[in-house]
């Protein structure tokens, strides 16, 4: 039935929706795979190129230097020899020559030929213009140097100085690090053209097909029950992962189809029941408002059918005494006719308000309309009570055209006498007071009654479905919870004034245009 049925589409989308706020990917910074996989070569290649870098110039290094003192081992075989005969002669201009043929051998900074008592007797540099070994290397890290003794012949017996031949590797790490240098180039142009390559590869294989993916899922409504299936465009002989989960979520979306469709099935099926048992206890309900409204009904048709048979027997007594008096019969039939006019009003206000009310349609219709039709219903039994109902039937604002349910909207007001009704019945002061007003938006009713209020800790449970203050057997606990499940079904508000001094509610439905 319209009147109880839920919005189950917001209710699932708003379940999905709590499910991937759990992910909450607003905490998240967004970076493509493309991005990611290009950090990750780039951070890869630049470790593995400068773990290359340091092996490759550890090892040309040490085979540099290597080079370096096999240059001065053969120097050692060659000159020494030669040197020591010449100290031995005391030939300084000869020893001279020597040490600067061998100062200027490449990575050679200084030779030094000294008697045996540690004195220079000739020292030659390789530039002749840096007579200082700081103004080459200041921490002397980079100097390496040689010393070979001196012996006046191959007995070793006599000594008679020392040749000291200091070199630096600053030339040979210099060469080392311009090698270095062009392969670190050689290495980055390797990378970009890697990367480069990745991106075309990555996105022709990769990126493309989950693009598709994304924008399936994006579309893709889990709670349809139409199948839905993910395709994949690509042009391939062979399958690989892609084509795997291309599969794995079509596989997916039938069992989420399938799922549905039970579920559908189901809930069709529950909402059937609660449908039976909701028009039951509407049922239950309004047969328990017209049945507190029994005895009043009663009185209601028992006073004009009197009435009629009142003025029947008078026009019958006046008939069999062959009187003849028009003015009498006229005044007599037209209160038989207004009597019935009155009895047929209530019998249709019976009728409607106990009308079955699952296939009824919205109808434009006056609230004053409905509004008379339940006071006809309620009038006899709130007089014999001394309630007094006060409403000024002449307020133009009753005259307001309501697209609503009429029949609900009967049972509404029905339901809202009955409770002042049982709310003041026994006070002192006794009535009830309709008004009626309307804005650009809203058409408001307040149904004041003269009872002292509502209290406050039971404010928030009145229209709970059988919340009742009433004795047992006295109520359902129903009449407002309808009364509140009516008022929204029109898109409408009903909520307990506090601002009159009485006990009010308040009902405002909205106006078309």
């Amino acid at each position: 039935m319209h009147l109880f049925k839920e919005n189950r589409s917001n209710i699932n989308r708003g379940y999905y929706s709590d499910m991937f706020d759990k992910i909450n990917l607003k905490e998240k910074k967004f970076r493509p795979i493309k991005a990611k996989l290009i950090f990750a070569v780039v951070a890869v290649s630049s470790f593995i190129t400068f773990i290359i870098i340091i092996l490759s110039f550890n090892t040309q290094y040490h085979r540099d230097v290597r080079s370096l003192d096999e240059k001065i081992q053969q120097i050692k075989e060659s000159t020494i020899s030669s040197i020591a005969r010449v100290v031995w002669n005391l030939d300084i201009p000869y020893l001279e020559v020597q040490a600067e043929s061998i100062a200027k051998i490449k990575d050679l900074v200084k030779v030094s030929i000294k008697d045996p008592k540690g004195q220079v007797m000739v020292e030659k540099y390789h530039d002749h213009q840096v007579q200082d070994l700081d103004a080459i290397d200041s921490d002397k890290s980079n100097l390496r140097t040689y010393k070979f003794p001196l012996y006046h012949d191959d007995s070793a017996n006599e000594f008679i100085g020392t040749v000291e031949i200091i070199a630096t590797t600053i030339n040979i790490r210099n060469e080392i690090y311009n090698r270095q240098a062009v392969l670190v180039a050689g290495e980055v142009i390797k990378t970009l053209f890697l990367s480069f390559l990745i991106i075309l590869i990555i996105n022709f294989y990769i990126n493309k097909n989950i693009d598709q993916i994304i924008e399936f899922l994006k579309r893709f409504n889990p709670n349809s029950i139409e199948t839905n299936q993910l395709n994949i465009t690509r042009k391939s002989s062979t399958y690989d992962e892609i084509d795997i989960l291309q599969n794995e979520i079509n596989k997916m979306i039938q069992q989420i189809n399938r799922l549905n469709k039970e579920k559908e099935l189901k809930i069709s099926e529950q909402e059937k029941k609660i449908e039976m048992q909701q028009i039951a206890a509407i049922t239950s309900a309004k047969m328990s408002a017209l049945g507190e409204m029994a005895g009043g009904i009663a009185h209601e048709i028992n006073n004009p059918l009197t009435i009629i048979h009142t003025n029947t027997k008078i026009m019958e007594k006046m008939i069999d005494k062959g009187i003849i008096n028009n003015e009498i019969f006229l005044k007599s039939s037209k209160n038989i006719i207004k009597t019935v006019e009155r009895i047929g009003t209530i019998i249709n206000g019976l009728k409607n308000i106990s009308r079955d009310v699952s296939n009824e349609v919205m109808t434009k219709v006056p609230f004053k309309n409905i509004l008379l039709e339940v006071i006809s219903l309620c009038e006899e039994r709130l007089k014999e009570n001394q309630i007094e109902i006060q409403c000024n039937l002449n307020d133009p604002f009753l005259e307001t055209q309501l697209s609503c349910y009429q029949v609900q909207l009967s049972q509404v007001l029905l339901n809202l006498f009955n409770n002042s009704f049982d709310a003041i019945r026994q006070l002192d002061s006794k009535w009830i007071r309709i008004e009626a007003s309307k804005n650009e938006n809203w058409f408001v009713i307040h149904f004041i009654d003269s009872g002292n209020g509502i209290p406050k800790d039971l404010r928030e449970k009145i229209f709970q479905p059988f919340f009742t203050t009433k004795e047992i057997g006295k109520g359902t606990g129903l009449g407002l919870s309808l009364v509140y499940g009516i008022i929204k079904n029109h898109n409408g508000e009903i909520f307990y004034d506090d601002q009159f001094e009485n006990t009010c509610f308040t009902i405002k439905l909205p106006l078309e245009g």
